[in-house]
C-alpha cells in the first residue's frame, strides 16, 4: 500500500514538474494557472488532473472536446511515479530516518524539471539549481550520516570540471560546446554524488548522448540538449556509481 501511495505521489509530482519545466523559462504563471486542454482550451478540474487514473478513465481524450491525449503524458507520469518509487526499495523504509530517500527524491525532482526545461527550450534555470541546491544543502545538514565537506567539494570538483570541458570545447570547436547550465548543474551533482561517481555520470552522460546523436539524429550539426543525458546518468550514479566503480577497478 505504501508503494501505491509513493507512486501516484511521484506520479503527481512528476506531472507538476513538467508544468513547472515547461512554463518557468518562458516566463508562464506555473503556480495559479490552471492547466488546459490544448485543442478547446477547457481548465482541467481536479478529477482531469488525477496521474494515471484521469488518462485511463477519460480513454485518453479531453472530457469537453474530445481530443486525443497524447500517451506520452500517460508514460512519463508513470515513469515519474516508478523512479520516486525506486529509492524506497532500494534503501528500504529505514531510508526515511537516514534522510537517503528525501535526498533521492530532491535530486530527482530537480533532474526533472531540468530535463523537460532542456528538452523544449536547452535552457536549465539558475533559479532552480539555487533551489535544490539549497534543499539539499538542508537536508545534508539535518542527517548527521552526511558528510557536509566532502558535498562542497565534490560541488566545486563538478563545477570546475565541467567549466574546463566547455573551455575545451570552445578552444576546439570555435563556439560554445556546453551551457552555463550544464556547468552549474554539476555543482550540485558533485555535491550529491562526491567526485568518482560525479567523473562517473559525466562519462556515462557523454555515451548516452553519443549513441543518441548516432542513431536518431539526422542532422548532426543541430545543437542537442546534454540536460537529459546528464539527467539518466546522475540518477543511475546515485544508486550504482559506487558499485559501477568497484567492479571496474576490480574486475
Amino acid at each position: 500500500m505504501i508503494y501505491i501511495l509513493i507512486f501516484f505521489l511521484g506520479s503527481t509530482l512528476g506531472s507538476f514538474y513538467h508544468v513547472v519545466g515547461y512554463r518557468m523559462p518562458i516566463g508562464e504563471d506555473w503556480v495559479s494557472d490552471r492547466s488546459r486542454c490544448p485543442g478547446c482550451s477547457h481548465e482541467l478540474t481536479f478529477y482531469e488532473l488525477m496521474p494515471v487514473l484521469s488518462y485511463v478513465l477519460q480513454g485518453g481524450t479531453c472530457r469537453s472536446c474530445g481530443m486525443k491525449i497524447k500517451p506520452i503524458y500517460l508514460l512519463s507520469e508513470i515513469f515519474a511515479g516508478l523512479l520516486f518509487v525506486f529509492p524506497v526499495w532500494f534503501y528500504g523504509f529505514e531510508g526515511f530516518t537516514t534522510g537517503e530517500i528525501y535526498v533521492a527524491w530532491a535530486f530527482l525532482s530537480m533532474l526533472i524539471i531540468i530535463t523537460v526545461s532542456d528538452i523544449y527550450y536547452q535552457l536549465i534555470l539558475d533559479k532552480v539549481l539555487l533551489f535544490f541546491g539549497a534543499v539539499l544543502l538542508i537536508l545534508y545538514v539535518i542527517y548527521p550520516q552526511y558528510d557536509l565537506v566532502s558535498g562542497l567539494i565534490g560541488a566545486g570538483v563538478g563545477f570546475l570540471t565541467l567549466y574546463a570541458v566547455g573551455l575545451l570545447g570552445q578552444l576546439l570547436f570555435k563556439k560554445e560546446a556546453l551551457g552555463g547550465g550544464d556547468i552549474k548543474l554539476y555543482a550540485v551533482i558533485g555535491f550529491v554524488l562526491g567526485i568518482s561517481s560525479t567523473f562517473l555520470s559525466l562519462f556515462l552522460a557523454a555515451v548516452l548522448a553519443l549513441i543518441y546523436m548516432l542513431i536518431f539524429m539526422k542532422n548532426k550539426t543541430k545543437p542537442l540538449g546534454f540536460g537529459p543525458f546528464i539527467a539518466i546518468a546522475s540518477y543511475l550514479c546515485l544508486f550504482y556509481g559506487s558499485s559501477l566503480l568497484d567492479w571496474y577497478f576490480n574486475k
